[in-house]
């Protein structure tokens, strides 16, 4: 067992702890696997440490540690102006823990090329099981009315079977491009990529009909399409040109009817989950012009609704959350610095993903492009989505510093005998 092996046993284990042990233990995804989420991110980010004998830093590093430091200057905000117990504080701070763990991870992705691809098929097949267990689940659900996992359902509010709340928003979101990338580098090809198809085809069945959220499966699309139009333009072909036309037919056929879906719920005066977006943001962009709420944010903490400040950050009829909103609740939660952050911390990711070749370039750039898409209406910042960071980050982080070793032809020692050796460290 070496400190490498040891270190990506960790990992896989805080995966299987993000997607809340396939829920099969926990009643309450977010209550549970969150909180222990950052348990372990705080674990492996000691253990990381103690192994090395110091922080490993990547291309994002500075970017956590200013986050943290909008997250002191957030708390002390809310200290000064609500009435807040020290318990509330910490609950809320406690789940931001989970960033810690982009130390680690980028450590392990920064040992070999294999670990990079070590770590990737293990985010594939997690999900993989994840989303198996919660195709069977909805199934079951229908025929029986019944549930075998611990997921929370909200029931006659779509044309599918009752939803299922904060299940897909965070391993899956990075896991249904993995595949993706894997099958668009090998042209298609379904000889020697029959696993990548069985992965993508069941984690975007568990995001259509079991999380279904319809801006999420867009974000999907579009960054799936800009996947495939980088890679067609790489080395145009006949093949190539077919292949991304079939890709558009069926991203037109498909997106569309999500597109017009979205267009009659934002049409709908009387669809309550559009009217308390759309008044939310206009509450909280009021709301953060008096005081200097604009520079802080009115703050992550929401108290219970015994305290007239829950009714004051939740709305006059208690309906209105950040996690909705986009940007706009980001803002509205950690003001201008915590927005800038965020924007910045994107402008950079798309800019490395860029820069980055080969292998690494479709990645990275698909991530970050469906994070752009969903920007207007989920950020990464929220408790079911915070997980996808670190783990986005990494993958960027790692997949720019080898397309730079790479291109300066030195750095990363090439496979000799099947073996492949670690990444100078410097």
């Amino acid at each position: 067992m070496t400190r490498q092996n040891l270190l990506g046993l960790l990992l896989t284990f805080w995966l299987i702890v993000a997607v809340s042990f396939f829920h099969l233990f926990f009643n309450g995804y977010a209550n549970y696997a969150n909180k222990i989420s950052s348990i372990v991110s705080c674990f492996i980010f000691v253990v990381s440490i103690l192994l090395w004998g110091r922080l490993q830093k990547g291309y994002f590093s500075k970017f956590v540690l200013f986050f943290f430091l909008i997250l002191a200057v957030n708390i002390v905000s809310m200290g000064l102006n609500y009435d807040y117990p020290l318990s509330t504080f910490f609950a809320y701070i406690f789940l931001y823990l989970v960033l810690l763990c982009y130390y680690p991870i980028n450590t392990y992705l920064e040992f070999s090329p294999q670990k990079y691809k070590t770590f990737l098929n293990a985010i594939e097949v997690i999900a993989t099981i994840q989303s198996i267990l919660l195709l069977i689940n909805e199934l079951y659900n229908v025929k029986t009315g019944n549930t075998f996992l611990h997921v929370t359902f909200l029931t006659n509010i779509s044309r599918y079977s009752p939803r299922a709340f904060t299940v897909a928003e965070g391993v899956l979101r990075i896991a249904v491009l993995i595949p993706v990338s894997k099958i668009i580098l090998n042209d298609f090809r379904v000889i020697g990529n029959l696993k990548e198809y069985f992965s993508f085809v069941l984690i975007a069945l568990s995001i259509i009909f079991v999380d279904q959220s319809r801006m999420y499966i867009l974000s999907v699309l579009g960054s799936i399409v800009f996947m495939v139009f980088v890679r067609a333009k790489e080395k145009i072909s006949l093949k190539r040109a077919i292949l991304l036309l079939i890709v558009l037919i069926l991203v037109v056929v498909i997106g569309s009817v999500f597109i017009n879906s979205i267009i009659i719920t934002l049409g709908d005066s009387t669809n309550g989950s559009n009217y308390a977006r759309a008044q939310a943001r206009t509450y909280y962009l009021d709301i953060l012009r008096q005081k200097f709420y604009w520079m802080t944010g009115l703050g992550i903490a929401i108290p219970d609704k015994s305290n007239i400040f829950y009714w004051f950050i939740k709305g006059p009829a208690g309906i209105f959350n950040y996690n909705d909103i986009g940007i706009v609740g980001v803002l509205a939660a950690f003001g201008i610095f915590g927005a800038i952050w965020y924007i910045w911390l994107l402008l950079k990711s798309v800019n490395l993903a860029f820069k980055s070749d080969g292998k690494y370039k479709l990645l990275s750039l698909g991530l970050v492009i469906e994070a752009l898409i969903s920007i207007g209406s989920l950020s990464y910042l929220d408790a079911d989505r915070v997980v996808c960071l670190p783990i986005m980050l990494g993958i960027i982080s790692a997949g720019y510093k080898y397309s730079k070793m790479g291109s300066a032809g030195n750095g990363i020692n090439k496979d000799i005998g099947g073996h492949t050796y670690d990444v100078v460290r410097y």
